[in-house]
């Protein structure tokens, strides 16, 4: 062997044993599970939380040209997918919250409403956690991972991208509807769920009657101008209530754009919550 053919030996020799002339590894790759993606694989979807109805998002006009001032000027809003509590939250899934120590104690802020408070009271397990602030309302969320709906999130669930008068249609509402004080006076709530015949075009219930709802956002009017994802005023003095009450007596308290706000220290027996959360992986 000439010095040439010794040298181009030693050369391989080395190159091998450094890889160099090795086949590299194949790199392998976790496929992404079909069913949690969305938008042709291109966004992450969280799956569906328990309790809650998926809501594909899409453009609606949020407030009304008719009603009360403070609902007024509709303007369109487009959302993202989101998912939202299908009831209202009942004293046994807050109970949880508290017994964890994440929840505090829910108290009426008057004591001559303590009667209409479910917390504590024997047989209103499936009844609508009433008598809490918004602080307690949103440390529930929080604590499943969750938080209240923002006011054009609620809004949507209740009308749908047709603009619904009322979760169930442009029908005035009955006894068969909604739990309120219109035709038969009531003594506080009742179980969440019972009256699917109000159901809104997504199957959420208890939109209307029962008990009001904190919303995430600051009450303030509306700005007007189309919006995306909207989460209301950066600040405020009362948080947003949407929906209607077990004491409520006219139609128009019950409509799906009537617009109400409270001090966020209220803790009344005709105001509860649900929760919301985004459909997006990470996102809150």
């Amino acid at each position: 062997m000439n010095s040439t053919s010794r040298t181009l030996s030693t050369l391989l020799i080395v190159l091998s044993a450094c890889g160099g002339t090795s086949t590299p590894p194949a790199t392998t790759t976790t496929p992404a599970d079909p069913a949690q993606l969305t938008g042709g694989g291109a966004t992450a979807e969280a799956a569906l939380p328990a309790g809650m109805v998926r809501i594909g998002g899409g453009t609606f006009e949020l407030g009304s040209s008719t009603g009360d001032s403070i609902e007024r000027p509709a303007h369109s809003v487009t959302l993202s997918p989101y998912f939202i509590s299908r009831t209202e939250v009942t004293v046994l899934a807050y109970r949880e919250c508290h017994a964890a120590g994440q929840c505090g104690e829910p108290n009426p802020w008057d004591e001559l409403e303590r009667p209409y408070c479910n917390w504590g009271a024997s047989g209103r397990e499936a009844h609508p956690i009433n008598c809490l602030d918004w602080p307690l309302a949103n440390s529930y969320c929080r604590y499943i991972g969750a938080r209240l709906p923002s006011e054009a999130e609620w809004e949507f669930a209740a009308r749908g991208a047709t603009g619904r008068t009322f979760p169930w249609g442009s029908e005035a509402p009955d006894d068969t509807r909604l739990w309120w004080s219109a035709t038969t006076p009531r003594e506080g709530t009742t179980t969440v769920g019972s009256f699917p015949a109000g159901a809104s075009p997504f199957g959420v219930l208890d939109l209307s009657g029962n008990v009001l709802e904190w919303i995430d956002d600051w009450h303030g009017a509306f700005t007007g101008g189309a919006a995306v994802d909207p989460r209301g005023p950066d600040f405020g003095e009362t948080r947003g209530v949407r929906g209607g009450g077990w004491q409520a007596i006219r139609p128009e308290w019950v409509r799906s754009t009537m617009r109400d706000g409270d001090d966020p220290s209220a803790r009344s027996d005709d105001l509860g919550f649900r929760c919301a959360r985004s459909a997006r992986v990470g996102a809150p």
